[in-house]
Formats: structure tokens, C-alpha cells, sequence
């Protein structure tokens, strides 16, 4: 989903919603600089076009370039979970990804309100920076599940909420690619499996 059909069809939908201001192109640079990292065009374009971090539906923790924005500034996933190893497994994939390029997207996890949190998996001559987006659990340690880039992470979000208006709660984007509760479980937890 392009970024400017989320943000039209968001506002249209949810005309309510409140946003936190836009993040300037000199924001972007500068955060950028300060972690040594380029950041997602696309997710440069949200930040500038429709709000700078932003609690989105009042669920899914998206991180901005700076530390007042609703849910504070994205950061290295080590800063999150604390014990990550050097280097994360991608389940999926099974390779492994040094966990210094990793950068948070989410601020932890909506639905359960734990560390485990949406993370952009930095990797180097990836057109227009769009990394692949992986999702970590906090007691595995690794990547459990992985999503193409920042605007197919979205329209997945987007697809699942957009008709979900009249309930309180919107659904994480981990919810929706995991519907049932026993299989989140299962992928999170080791102990489970």
C-alpha cells in the first residue's frame, strides 16, 4: 500500500485520529546521522507527510525521529531487549542478521504490551532503503516472522483496521498475520513449541 493511499484513506476513515506533528526533512537527516543509518523512504515519507511517530488506533506503537513523538524515537532493538545476541536468527529464513542493524519501527509489541517489537532489518544496497521489516520476540531472541518492507507492513495493518471502526481496540499487525492466540503463543515461545 503506497503511503499516500494509507494516509487518504486513513484521514477519510478516521477523521478523528489525532496526529503529532510532521517531522521535517533536517529531522530525518539529523536522527539519521546521530544512529548511522538511513532510514526506509517510505517510512521518511510517513514521518514527514502524516505524523512523527504516532500510537496508530491507539495500539500499534509506530517510533518517530524524535523523543517527544507519542511513542519516543525508534532505536537500536539492543536498547529494547536488552540481552539480544550478537547476532538474531531469522526463523524464516534461517540466517542470521547482526543485532546492531537492527532498528526499531514499533515500540513494542501492542498487543501484549511486552518487547517483543517490529524492527527494521538494515542491510546495505537495498534500493531506497526498504528493509525488510522483521518481527522479534523477546524470550526467543529471534526473528519470527519477516515482511517485505515499511508499506507492506502497513497495508497489512491498514487492511485489518480499516473496516474495525465501531471497536475499541484496532488489531496489531502480529495479530492480524496471527489471528489465533495459541499460534502467536507457539512462535513467541520456545516453551511452547
Amino acid at each position: 500500500m503506497k503511503i499516500s493511499d494509507f494516509i487518504r484513506e486513513f484521514k477519510k476513515t478516521y477523521p478523528g485520529q489525532e496526529l503529532y506533528k510532521v517531522a521535517t526533512k533536517a529531522e530525518i537527516a539529523s536522527f539519521e546521522e546521530s544512529i548511522g543509518i538511513l532510514l526506509p523512504s517510505t517510512f521518511k515519507e510517513f514521518l514527514r507527510t502524516f505524523s512523527n511517530g504516532i500510537l496508530l488506533l491507539g495500539w500499534e506503537p509506530i517510533g518517530g525521529v524524535d523523543e517527544k513523538s507519542p511513542c519516543g524515537a525508534i532505536r537500536k532493538s539492543e536498547r529494547i531487549i536488552y540481552d539480544l545476541p550478537s547476532e538474531v536468527l531469522i526463523e524464516e529464513t534461517n540466517e542470521l542478521v547482526y543485532s546492531a542493524r537492527l532498528i526499531t519501527l514499533t515500540m513494542f509489541d501492542g498487543g501484549e504490551s511486552s518487547n517483543d517489537h517490529w524492527a527494521f532489518i538494515f542491510e546495505e544496497g537495498i534500493p531506497n532503503n526498504e528493509y525488510r521489516i522483521g518481527y522479534i520476540g523477546q524470550d526467543n531472541k529471534s526473528i519470527v516472522k519477516v515482511v517485505r518492507n515499511f508499506e507492506d507492513w502497513l497495508g497489512i495493518f491498514w487492511k485489518g483496521n480499516k473496516d474495525n471502526k465501531d471497536s475499541e481496540f484496532a488489531i496489531p499487525t502480529f495479530h492480524i498475520i496471527y489471528p489465533d492466540y495459541d499460534e502467536r503463543g507457539k512462535i513467541l515461545h520456545e516453551w511452547l513449541r
